[in-house]
């Protein structure tokens, strides 16, 4: 498991990225206490390999948000309205090419706002382990059970949105999914 930390590593996962064309992405933010969320752990991954980037320790996220900005790049995310928040605040952009396996598992009568382990469990048999479910994700050092933790969260986001979309394609529901991920 890598964790990113400095801003090389940062820039040199995101030409990995930008050369894979999606990437899986997540984020753990503090609401609760406060006005706006604040960023405090990103979960990111390509279908060869799934990183942390901890915001706290590199708080210049620019190539991240630049990739999300990307139209050629495809994000992917899990209940993606939070997210967008966050990115929106940050860059005062959202994701140009999105998808939300929510929203296609919604599509695809699995439930008005279907959670991710339960897809994952009806669609790829996997079930997560949710012993880090509320944890304090700004606290520092993070141990290895946080970490594999949050990193199930991208992990298996890719595989997810390959079977969703083949899924849609085949019931003719793909340009819902557009017309959906659009607004």
């Amino acid at each position: 498991m890598e964790i990113l930390t400095r801003a090389g590593d940062l820039s040199s996962f995101c030409r990995r990225v930008r050369a894979a064309g999606t990437l899986a992405l997540d984020t753990e933010f503090e609401r609760e206490r406060t006005y706006k969320p604040i960023l405090q752990l990103v979960q990111a991954a390509t279908r060869d390999e799934a990183v942390i980037i901890d915001p706290l320790a590199l708080p210049d996220l620019d190539p991240l948000w630049e990739l999300v900005a990307d139209p050629e790049v495809e994000t992917i995310l899990h209940a993606a309205g939070q997210d967008m928040e966050i990115f929106y605040d940050k860059t005062r952009t959202v994701p140009r090419s999105l998808f939300d396996t929510q929203v296609a598992g919604a599509l695809l009568g699995m439930g008005e706002q279907p959670g991710y382990a339960d897809l994952l469990r009806r669609v790829l048999d996997v079930t997560l382990k949710k012993h880090e479910r509320i944890t304090d994700w700004g606290r520092r050092p993070l141990s290895e059970a946080q970490l594999n933790y949050a990193l199930d969260d991208v992990v298996y986001l890719h595989r997810l949105r390959d079977i969703l979309a083949e899924r849609l394609e085949e019931r003719g529901r793909l340009p819902w999914l557009a017309e959906e991920l659009a607004h």
